[in-house]
């Protein structure tokens, strides 16, 4: 059942309200029903929005879903914004690119990829010096930690962070977004 603003809202209450409904079906356990509605909310955003939520809560419900290479896509079309966007939203455009690769880099931990994890950990650090938040230049910390983790070094994964902030996946707890990585045969 659709609510009253997604069918006679205006049209930034019917995105706001597919938005809404797309986090309710994750936090309800249907990923795919999330996934679907996800897919409405971007199809009805213009293509040069440069908006990185869409993709961030598409790849969620994906990596949620166990469709981790489709999760990695969204991520990083989340973080790919037109340069007219960039111009004219510095900050914001700032903020996106690390945050995105950061769960691309969580894909690629449930994957096992060490590789992409490596890389993915340096180029979030160049990206996340770029944003005026001091918290997303921690990120990095984080992905070394899942590099650590994937690795087998758990007693060095601990303190990887110092006390950073861990980056979610829109509503999934952190349990649930390092669970595959934790859960992994080890490479």
């Amino acid at each position: 059942m659709r609510c009253a603003a997604e069918r006679a809202g205006t049209a930034a209450e019917r995105e706001e309200a597919l938005w809404w409904r797309t986090i309710t079906l994750r936090d309800a356990g249907r990923p795919h029903a999330a996934a679907a509605e996800a897919r409405r909310y971007i199809a009805g955003m213009p293509s040069d929005s440069g908006a990185a939520q869409p993709g961030l809560v598409l790849g969620a419900a994906l990596f949620e879903t166990g469709d981790l290479a489709g999760a990695a896509r969204a991520f990083e079309s989340a973080g790919t914004s037109p340069a007219a966007y960039r111009r004219a939203h510095p900050y914001e455009s700032a903020r996106h690119r690390p945050w995105a690769l950061t769960h691309c880099a969580t894909v690629a931990a449930a994957q096992g990829d060490i590789t992409r994890l490596r890389v993915r950990a340096e180029s979030i650090a160049v990206n996340a010096r770029a944003s005026a938040l001091g918290r997303d230049r921690r990120l990095p910390a984080y992905v070394w930690g899942l590099l650590l983790e994937r690795t087998g070094q758990l007693q060095l994964a601990g303190g990887s962070g110092n006390g950073g902030p861990a980056p979610q996946l829109g509503q999934m707890p952190l349990s649930i977004v390092r669970g595959p990585a934790l859960a992994a045969p080890q490479a």
